[in-house]
């Protein structure tokens, strides 16, 4: 949705494309934290 709305605001393509990188690069490395968190604590 925030990659969807930097296009909508104007700007360029490249934004969009970068944004969902990102995004998805910052949403896997919580996963893995959570993860190890989640795996240190027994659950």
């Amino acid at each position: 949705m925030l990659a969807m709305g930097s296009l909508a605001a104007g700007m360029k393509p490249v934004v969009m494309f970068l944004t969902l990188i990102s995004s998805g690069f910052l949403a896997s490395l919580i996963s893995e934290v959570a993860k190890i968190f989640y795996y240190r604590k027994g659950v």
